[in-house]
């Protein structure tokens, strides 16, 4: 038995040493009947039930059900040292002696789930997580979950990569925290940083006080001999005080509405702070072509029709409405062939004609990318392709999501990144020149 043990409160209530065998538990039981009339307390009854592994009936009682909380929440705190057998012998246990169901459903789930150690730092570290998480009450561990993803947003290509190493070396342990797997997964993760970009971890602010307006208690009220018994002068001047008091009170009522409601106690005025974007775009947000933000703008204008694509519309709008970026011209097959596979343009057109049939499809990855490119056919071998020597223009968001990018050489790379750095990294918005490749 550790220093750890639950069971020693139990046997602190039968005045019982905390390693105490079960047949001394039942005899001190036995032998303190007489003393309670033979109607013992719940909280002995279930100190038996604890020590000696027995079934005696019990009733709901408050103090009973707090041990038994906490029993569980403190095997929940040793859950993971625990071996898969130890963890269900356990919660068998502490099940049959009647402790609050719906906290050991919770901890049901990972009863058979084996705590694999990892060779990879990070991905142990954020196992690690997955646990600590899953062992606590629901509310606790949204907050928990939140926090956490708060304060590594920044690191989320990192921690994405962490994420699938987890699932291939211990997959089971991922499925006992889903909205984190959620969060961190491929799809997900690119826009996290710049969802979470202006939150604060800074505690809520406590609510306000009110000075209550009554400086003094109530008084009650004396007997009618004794309210003047040595104070008849100062009584009969309060009464004349009260009684000018009351006919100020009245004169000023009739001199406006403001005045009457002098004495009402006015309700307290909430003020909400204004969202205001934050400067410039984040970097994991995409651009958006010039026929995207067009229609963004005719929303905007006329608010019956929706645009087509309302995430996209909301990223545009979190980004601070930047300028739609485009290709001047008709793009030449060798920018298509580098942008976009057979595969691609077919899977992006199979989407636009399956919306246009109201059916609810998610669009391709390259979808944005075939959109910009102004939606070509899949390439004819037989055609002559194009010169190059295309010109494409460059909007601040795109340039400074390509700059950190070229930074950092961390998180998602940006689609016209290589573009980018064949125009020579420019550092201003505008339209410049790819160079004509010489191979």
């Amino acid at each position: 038995m550790t220093a750890t043990d639950p069971r020693a409160q139990w046997a602190e209530l039968l005045s019982l040493p905390a390693g105490a065998e079960p047949g001394a538990a039942v005899a001190q039981f036995l032998r303190a009947l007489p003393g309670a009339d033979f109607v013992p307390g719940m909280e002995r009854v279930a100190a038996v039930n604890a020590l000696a592994e027995t079934a005696l009936p019990t009733a709901p009682d408050e103090t009973v059900e707090q041990m038994l909380r906490a029993e569980v929440e403190a095997f929940a705190e040793y859950y993971w040292e625990l071996s898969p057998a130890e963890r269900l012998t356990t919660w068998v246990e502490l099940s049959r002696r009647g402790a609050p169901p719906t906290r050991l459903r919770e901890l049901e789930r990972g009863l058979d789930v084996p705590v694999t150690r990892l060779i990879d730092p990070v991905a142990e570290e954020l196992a690690g997580v997955f646990r600590t998480l899953f062992v606590l009450p629901p509310r606790e561990r949204a907050i928990r979950r939140n926090t956490w993803l708060l304060e590594h947003a920044a690191d989320a290509g990192r921690w994405c990569s962490a994420l699938a190493v987890v699932q291939r070396d211990s997959a089971p342990l991922l499925a006992l925290e889903p909205s984190l797997r959620t969060a961190l997964s491929a799809h997900f993760a690119p826009a996290l940083a710049a969802f979470v970009e202006g939150a604060t971890t800074a505690p809520l602010k406590s609510p306000p006080t009110y000075t209550d307006r009554v400086t003094r208690a109530y008084e009650p009220r004396r007997k009618s001999n004794d309210g003047w018994k040595g104070g008849g002068v100062l009584g009969s001047g309060a009464l004349i005080g009260v009684l000018i008091a009351f006919k100020l009170i009245v004169a000023l009522a009739g001199s406006g509405n403001s005045s009457s409601r002098s004495n009402v106690p006015e309700l307290p005025r909430m003020n909400f702070p204004v969202y205001a974007p934050s400067k410039g775009a984040p970097t994991s947000i995409r651009t958006f072509t010039s026929e995207e933000v067009a229609e963004f703008q005719r929303y905007e204008r006329d608010t019956k029709q929706p645009p087509r694509e309302t995430e996209a519309y909301a990223l545009w709008v979190f980004a601070g409405r930047p300028a739609g970026t485009h290709i001047s011209g008709h793009p030449s097959d060798e920018l298509i062939e580098k942008m976009l596979t057979p595969t691609d343009i077919t899977a992006c057109q199979r989407y636009e004609r399956e919306k246009a049939q109201g059916r609810n499809v998610d669009p391709p990855r390259a979808y944005a990318v075939w959109v910009l490119l102004k939606r070509p056919e899949v390439p004819d071998a037989s055609r002559p392709r194009q010169p190059t020597g295309q010109r494409i223009s460059f909007d601040s968001a795109l340039i400074r999501a390509c700059q950190e990018y070229d930074r950092t050489m961390a998180g998602s790379k940006p689609i016209f990144y290589e573009f980018w750095v064949k125009a020579g990294r420019p550092s201003r918005p505008g339209d410049y020149t790819l160079p004509t490749d010489r191979n």
